[in-house]
């Protein structure tokens, strides 16, 4: 619980930092230039980690702390290569897609190595409480910044440069790093190798064990952030400014989702589907989403009635529609059907499966975002998105009923066996 409640801090705190500059500092085609570089920095954030966490999870719950701590020891040479090999394509996409300058890249090559090891720094500490030291940092990091950002706009006078922004959160996040290495570097105590040190067993074996995780979770993320990586070839960067204060609100709703719904009934609706029983775990599936649901529709109404009784004043400063963030709401409740109806198959060993569902999402939603964004603007993405979700969400349900009609106890035998 202390580790959740660290999370939910850095969470609200790094949401500071995206509001601050999007809704108030930065001009509205900066605001369309940000939101590119926050995909970006998401996906490659997750393509640096490779999932490699989910077999450190798996292999070292309940294990010596020493050897919890040869394989931590291990993932930092692993994300070491994939910061070699991935970083050149990093850079070439933020230069693509955004035409910032170099030194600006550079900096945003520092945010995008502070943003995949301060995760990694949670998902340690999921495993091994030691670890909540270095996670205790992260929200630091973030306050920092946005306290420096702070500064910066009182003293501009309500604005914000891009470079400012890059700046103060390239500058905080390297800071937050050396003390994260100092503090690891000071309690790990690593088993001793087994194995002398190859790229075969340390690396490449590892893309190997992860690499389905790996695809599942790159479409996913390409699913949620594709509309922010497509954008900037479609609209105007006035109107890319103008989706990126409708998608921030939802962005931190599949957050919060992941941390307090998500991942939190995930450990028992894997016990219960891998020992057969399957109902249990959907209904507690079910109720999870009526919660969700619940919980989207009170802000759907508080939203309204702001807007209602502000006489859209406020909309209207933001360049918010609330036709536009209801519908995108709506998108956010659907896929939050398909991702819980996702782990009862992942239980199971079915994530072939999902990774199949998900690629025909996101080919149709890449189809009718070309399709739609030139025809409807704002509003050809939004459907577009939506309807990927619908149908994601609605692969993954007949997905589960086939389930229900296969012999789970076999699935469920040989996942105990393993």
């Amino acid at each position: 619980m202390l580790i959740i409640i660290v999370r939910l801090i850095e969470i609200a705190s790094r949401a500071g930092v995206v509001i601050l500059p999007i809704y108030f500092g930065l001009t509205l085609p900066d605001v369309g230039v940000y939101n590119t570089l926050l995909a970006l920095i998401s996906l490659f954030a997750f393509a640096f980690n490779f999932e490699r966490h989910y077999d450190i999870q798996r292999r070292s719950a309940g294990e010596s702390q020493p050897y919890f701590d040869r394989k931590v020891t291990d993932a930092v040479y692993f994300y070491g290569f994939n910061y070699l090999v991935m970083m050149p394509v990093f850079i070439a996409a933020v230069a693509i897609e955004t035409h910032i300058a170099m030194a600006l890249i550079g900096a945003v090559a520092v945010i995008v190595i502070g943003e995949h090891l301060c995760t990694q720094t949670y998902q340690f500490a999921m495993v091994n409480a030691r670890y909540l030291t270095l996670q205790l940092v992260v929200p630091f990091r973030n306050l920092l910044t946005l306290a420096a950002l702070g500064g910066l706009y009182w003293h501009d006078h309500g604005r914000l440069s891009l470079a400012e922004l890059l700046g103060v959160w390239a500058g905080c996040s390297a800071l937050t790093l050396g003390v994260i290495a100092v503090i690891w570097l000071s309690i790990r105590a690593p088993s001793p190798r087994i194995e002398p040190f190859s790229l075969q067993s340390v690396i490449f074996a590892q893309h190997r064990a992860s690499f389905t995780h790996f695809l599942i979770g790159m479409v996913a993320m390409l699913i949620i952030q594709g509309d922010r990586l497509m954008l900037p070839n479609l609209l105007s960067k006035d109107l890319v400014g103008i989706y990126a204060r409708h998608g921030t609100v939802v962005s931190f709703g599949y957050q919060l989702f992941n941390i307090m719904s998500n991942n939190r009934i995930l450990p028992e609706v894997f016990r219960l589907t891998r020992h057969g029983e399957l109902e249990a775990g959907r209904r507690i599936c079910l109720r999870e989403w009526l919660r969700v649901v619940t919980a989207t529709v009170a802000l759907a109404v508080v939203l309204t009635l702001a807007n209602w009784l502000t006489h859209g004043v406020y909309a209207e400063k933001f360049h918010i529609h609330p036709d536009f963030l209801l519908l995108m709401l709506c998108g956010f409740v659907i896929r939050a059907v398909a991702d819980l109806n996702a782990l009862p198959l992942n239980a199971v060993h079915r994530e072939r499966v999902i990774l199949r569902n998900q690629l025909v999402a996101f080919i149709v939603v890449v189809v009718l975002m070309l399709t739609l964004t030139p025809l409807l603007g704002i509003l050809g993405t939004i459907l577009a998105t939506l309807s990927g979700a619908a149908l994601y969400a609605t692969l993954n349900l007949k997905a589960v009923n086939d389930l229900r009609q296969s012999p789970v106890m076999t699935f469920a035998a040989q996942d105990v066996a393993r």
